[in-house]
């Protein structure tokens, strides 16, 4: 038992596992159950080797602040462990007056183990607005989503310094956001549908506000913009109210139809109507549960590292004394 914590220990084995952690890191093209599972791997037997020094070394035993430091060192590694099996990155847009949906969901990163409730989420976007300052300096984001729970239907409006909570789950708004246009395709025999079409990044797209789309009938068109007004000089607030442009539709023959909101137009094999003009946000989704942890154990690591060395503080040796003594010896 001794010589495989001894073996446990090694210090090689410890730049092994720190090179395997980064071959992972790097050559990450691809996020898997796979990948995740090995980057786990990687921090448990780090965290095994940590145990075993802790074990072997008596060292850390008669010095308390060196030992805590390891501790909580143990505690980071076995803590970043959990979160790569359990944790969750996710990317979304949603337009305003857009159910939240985990379909539509972009998974970046899921770990194997990951409890997966984000089907429970459950709210609807509502207005979205976006201070600016002159030159573009992007000021406050308020976001407003309403949500049902005990009490009823409520709503909440968060930003960039205040976060959405729902099931375990973090919604973080990111600078990506644009118009969006709630369309309805009332075809000849064929089901009413109704979804939104993003247009791109607004204003750092100002000058490219188009989206190509396939019809439900089968023809390709551009859906543009005309370009809205964005006010460079002056404080603004983006908001779907402020939109005074209008809309357009490009068929593959060159014909551009002007669409109003609540006026359909007609084309091949239905009409298509233009419900209304809003926003829509990006978001950010994570769930890390070990999070506060994780800031707990570095914030005591660095406190027991500190203690440690105001007890021993490094010997700095003067290099004039010492080639004086070299000289006398």
């Amino acid at each position: 038992m001794k010589k495989l914590l001894i073996g446990l220990s090694s210090l090689r084995l410890t730049l092994l596992v720190i090179l395997a952690l980064i071959v992972v890191i790097v050559y990450d093209l691809e996020i898997t159950p796979l990948h995740e599972s090995w980057l786990a791997a990687c921090f448990v037997l780090l965290a095994l080797n940590l145990a075993a020094a802790i074990a072997v070394r008596t060292q850390f035993r008669r010095q308390p602040a060196l030992l805590v430091f390891h501790l909580c060192l143990l505690a980071v590694v076995g803590l970043a462990a959990v979160q790569t099996l359990t944790g969750f990155d996710g990317r979304i847009e949603l337009a305003e007056n857009q159910a939240f949906s985990r379909q539509a969901t972009e998974v970046m990163q899921q770990g194997p183990w990951h409890a997966n409730d984000l089907g429970q989420v459950n709210f609807v976007q509502g207005p979205v607005e976006v201070d600016y300052s002159p030159k573009l300096r992007r000021g406050r984001t308020r976001s407003k989503v309403f949500h049902r729970n005990v009490q009823g239907s409520e709503s909440t409006v968060f930003g960039d310094t205040q976060a959405y909570h729902d099931h375990g789950y973090r919604f973080i708004t990111t600078p990506n956001k644009g118009y969006a246009l709630t369309l309805t395709w009332l075809g000849q025999g064929t089901p009413t549908a109704t979804g939104n079409i993003h247009m791109p990044s607004f204003p750092v797209r100002e000058w490219d506000q188009q989206n190509h789309w396939q019809l439900p009938s089968g023809e390709r068109v551009v859906l543009e913009l005309e370009k809205p007004s964005v006010p460079v000089m002056t404080d603004w607030t983006l908001s779907s109210n402020d939109f005074d442009g209008r809309v357009f539709i490009v068929r593959q023959d060159g014909t551009r139809l002007a669409l109003n909101t609540g006026n359909a137009i007609t084309l091949d094999g239905g009409k298509l109507r233009l419900d209304e003009v809003g926003l829509w946000i990006g978001y950010r989704i994570e769930s890390n549960a070990v999070l506060p942890w994780l800031f707990i154990s570095g914030l005591l690591a660095t406190l027991a590292l500190g203690w440690h060395f105001w007890q021993n503080p490094p010997a700095f040796k003067d290099p004039e004394n010492q080639n004086a003594n070299n000289a006398t010896a």
